[in-house]
């Protein structure tokens, strides 16, 4: 029988046959502890035939006697009693009804033992089976409890899942409207690359056609090559013959053009005019007083009577030529350079006569100096000699001699140390200057870089010719080194290019804010002409020392050096006194012959 069956049947009294129903008493049930059922006594029935108590007049009771009529009586009296009728209580001296009295009382106590003990037996197993439901129920209540947590835990979890689920859906909703979007621009793109397939399948058809042509036309082909293999391996051989005889023919060259240069002097001087400044035509200022007959020679008339002064040189220019003419003549030093000479170029002149313009030019390409075009010629040779198995490597350095002091111009912080100037480490080399900055570079670039810093580094200052004078001694130079890859010998030389500052009249002392700088500048340009002097007397004693200009210059005056010398003048008429010494100066120098330049080799 399942819990529910016996749930109803627990809920119905039982009704025992012969036992007489009793009410119910209802009592809480505890688990675990024990119900009882608490019995209501039954008081038996009189005796129906019970006999009447005679009492005397005293009270006393008095036996009455018994007869055989009498018992006959009473018992029909008993009989003829309606089943209703209480039965009247034994005599005292009716022992006889007196225990059937007790026997009946006694049979109906036993009959309600009977049925009590029935009752109590139904009422334990009743209770048994209430305790078995109720630990059922117990069960099933923890089990429903658990479930209960677990169903509110569920609920809590799919509530949240029902939550990201929408959130889910919300994305996936513009996710969808952004695939429409993009599924609709890709059917566009489609049928545009559906057109486009068609278009490559006709060229493909056509490309097909014209492969099955090529390769009736490389089957010729191959033919050919075969036969330019053969050609182009004796055109290798003869190669290696030529190459053998352009290095054979490169010795000669160098040889040839190095006794060119010996012919034209290891001091060359050219001579330059510069043109009139526009604020000079607007002042009238005539170029009358010079004249320049040919290329070699030139005219200087001074004073009121046209006193003709002339000088030759090696070549001159007039204010009509440009910078690239100029640098036509001065780039056969550059090739020497590579062959492995020494080289020196500087410039001299009186302040404002363009010895600044002419050796660093200006910034548009027809413009530039003889520095920028010499670094770019330098680079471009080392080019094409790489190509014949040479390598090379080139480092700068960039300095200036102001006020008899040497000055790094890549590095002019107060914490920078002095720059001191010593002797060649090796006979035939260069001067060397302590603690100057050398840059390793590796192409024209990198050195026009640095020298638009060293440019903003000099020093500089108003004077009475120049609004924007050099004050100082200029001095840049780069060391070239070449090495054959294949005989591991090479070349070391050094091309120096100096931009020496300009020579000045001291007219009023009192009025010169710069006659310091004047006078160094001066002194050490006289030193250079008592250097040349000495040299052209073929004296023992060359006054190198008397200033640091002549001491650095002392390789390139020396013989050590190809040297070119660009005299810059001024064609105002005012300048004529400034433009005649420096035509003297350069005349003494084109007449010096100094040693012959030694080639140096690693």
């Amino acid at each position: 029988m399942d819990s529910g069956t016996e749930r109803n049947t627990s809920r119905i009294p039982r009704v025992n046959v012969g036992v007489t129903p009793r009410p119910q008493t209802s009592l809480p049930v505890s688990s675990g502890q024990h119900t009882g059922t608490t019995m209501s006594r039954v008081r038996p029935d009189p005796p129906r035939s019970a006999r009447p108590v005679l009492q005397n007049r005293t009270g006393a009771v008095k036996r009455p006697f018994s007869t055989k009529h009498e018992n006959v009586t009473e018992t029909k009296n008993s009989a003829l009693a309606p089943p209703g009728a209480k039965k009247a209580k034994p005599a005292p001296w009716d022992m006889k009804g007196k225990l059937q009295l007790a026997e009946e009382r006694l049979l109906k106590m036993k009959e309600t033992l009977e049925s009590s003990s029935l009752e109590m037996e139904q009422l334990k197993k009743d209770n048994k089976r209430l305790q078995e439901r109720n630990q059922v129920l117990e069960k099933e209540n923890k089990i429903f409890e658990a479930s209960l947590v677990s169903e509110k835990h569920l609920h809590s979890q799919m509530t949240e899942k029902a939550n990201n689920l929408q959130i889910v859906c919300n994305e996936h909703e513009c996710t969808i409207s952004s695939q429409k979007r993009d599924l609709e621009h890709y059917q566009g793109l489609c049928a545009e690359l559906q057109e486009k397939v068609k278009i490559l399948e006709e060229a493909r058809s056509s490309m097909h056609k014209n492969l099955m042509e090529l390769k009736i036309v490389s089957s010729d082909h191959e033919c050919t090559i075969s036969s330019l293999k053969k050609d182009l391996q004796h055109y290798r051989e003869v190669c290696a013959e030529l190459q053998e005889k352009v290095k054979a023919l490169d010795e000669t060259r160098r040889s040839m053009h190095n006794s060119l240069m010996e012919l034209k002097g290891n001091i060359r001087v050219f001579c330059r005019v510069r043109p009139l400044l526009p604020a000079e035509k607007a002042k009238n200022d005539s170029t009358e007083h010079i004249s320049i007959a040919n290329e070699r020679s030139i005219d200087v008339y001074k004073g009121d009577k046209k006193i003709k002064n002339s000088f030759s040189f090696d070549r001159v220019f007039a204010p009509s030529a440009g910078q690239q003419e100029i640098f036509e003549d001065l780039a056969e030093l550059v090739q020497s350079v590579i062959d492995g000479y020494n080289v020196c170029v500087f410039a001299y002149g009186q302040t404002g006569s363009g010895k600044t313009y002419t050796m660093e030019g200006g910034q548009e390409q027809n413009l530039r100096g003889m520095i920028p075009r010499s670094v770019d010629l330098l680079f471009d040779r080392l080019e094409e000699i790489k190509k014949l198995g040479c390598s090379s490597s080139v480092e700068a350095s960039f300095l200036e001699i102001y006020n008899e002091q040497i000055r790094d111009l890549l590095d002019i912080s107060q914490a920078s140390k002095p720059c001191e100037l010593r002797n060649p480490t090796s006979p035939g080399g260069d001067m060397v200057v302590t603690n100057l900055k050398v840059t390793t570079v590796k192409s024209a670039d990198e050195v026009n870089e640095l020298l638009e810093v060293a440019r903003t580094n000099r020093a500089v200052a108003a004077t009475v010719h120049n609004d924007h004078s050099s004050r100082s001694h200029f001095i840049f130079k780069l060391r070239i080194q070449t090495t054959n890859g294949e005989t591991g010998k090479g070349t070391d030389s050094i091309l120096s290019l100096v931009d020496l500052a300009g020579s000045e009249r001291l007219v009023d002392i009192s009025e010169s804010d710069r006659v310091t700088e004047t006078k160094n500048i001066n002194k050490s340009l006289s030193n250079i002409g008592n250097v040349i002097l000495a040299l052209s007397n073929k004296s023992q004693h060359v006054p190198y020392r008397n200033s640091k200009l002549t001491h650095m210059l002392q390789p390139s005056l020396g013989g050590n050096s190809k040297t070119l010398m660009l005299i810059n003048i001024s064609p105002r008429e005012e300048c004529v006194e400034e433009t005649l010494n420096s035509l003297r100066f350069a005349v003494r120098v084109s007449e010096c012959h100094i040693g012959q330049a030694r080639r140096k080799l690693k």
